[in-house]
């Protein structure tokens, strides 16, 4: 939000600069005027770059946001997993490798709290991990999305601009010296 502030403050000074000197420049000697007008377009250059530079500076914190993220949900998955292993590795006294002792072991695992978070821990970080990847599919559509219609966007004006050529194109007859 600091960022945001900052370059409203910024729009705030930028504006009322490039107004005054496009104002003054009119009254001036026209070398004055030509230093002004490099200042004016210095000046809208910056103005211009502010909504480019806030667009960035989204798509940078969304990226830092979305790999914090992921690395939360490794993190839980592993503490999930640790949870759950040693509430097992607790209950290995009662430990039978049969259909009857995994049903005892996970009636005693039912009733402990802690076992019960951990696995929460994993589902709840699994949901997330699978959100994380539909959400990056999802952006990855959304940008190949806008560059195809950035490039039939383009490839439109070339036609465009082509066919405006080709109408604009008026033959010169040779002319005659001077007789």
């Amino acid at each position: 939000m600091e960022l945001l502030g900052w370059c409203w403050v910024a729009v705030k000074v930028l504006v009322p600069l490039w107004l005054a000197s496009h104002i003054i420049r009119w009254f001036l000697p026209s070398e004055v005027a030509d230093r002004l007008e490099i200042v004016d377009n210095f000046i809208l250059a910056r103005i211009a770059s502010i909504p480019v530079f806030l667009s960035n500076a989204w798509l940078v914190s969304a990226q830092i946001c979305y790999y914090v993220g992921n690395f939360f949900a490794v993190v839980l998955i592993a503490f999930g997993a640790v949870i759950v292993g040693y509430s097992i590795y607790l209950q290995r006294e009662t430990l039978q490798f049969s259909f009857a002792g995994a049903y005892q072991l996970a009636g005693q695992l039912a009733g402990d709290k802690v076992a019960w978070s951990g696995a929460t821990m994993l589902i709840a970080a699994t949901v997330a991990i699978c959100n994380m990847w539909k959400l990056n599919l999802d952006r990855k559509q959304y940008f190949e999305k806008q560059e195809k219609e950035l490039l039939e966007r383009i490839k439109k004006e070339e036609e465009v601009r082509r066919e405006q050529m080709k109408t604009y194109h008026v033959p010169m007859e040779p002319t005659k010296p001077f007789e």
